[in-house]
């Protein structure tokens, strides 16, 4: 089952994708829609990649905006 992670600091996704990779769990590539749909989220600077991290730019909506656009992602199943 294919995982998404979403921090708000670059070291602790790395850290979780480790572990998910540890555990035999894969950790998803984003789609160009996915990564588009997040761009109107996330900081002009976030490395458009998994682990979604808002690499310190986080403001009110970019953390449930981005929740919502990746529970919408046919990618994404947790």
């Amino acid at each position: 089952m294919p995982k998404l992670l979403l921090t708000v600091g670059g070291g602790w996704g790395v850290l979780a994708a480790d572990a998910c990779e540890r555990a035999g769990l894969e950790v998803v590539g984003l789609s160009d829609d996915t990564l588009a749909r997040l761009d109107k989220f996330m900081p002009g600077w976030w490395a458009r990649s998994n682990p979604v991290d808002s690499a310190g730019g986080a403001r009110r909506d970019t953390m449930t905006g981005g929740l919502e656009v990746l529970m919408q992602a046919p990618e994404v199943d947790s």
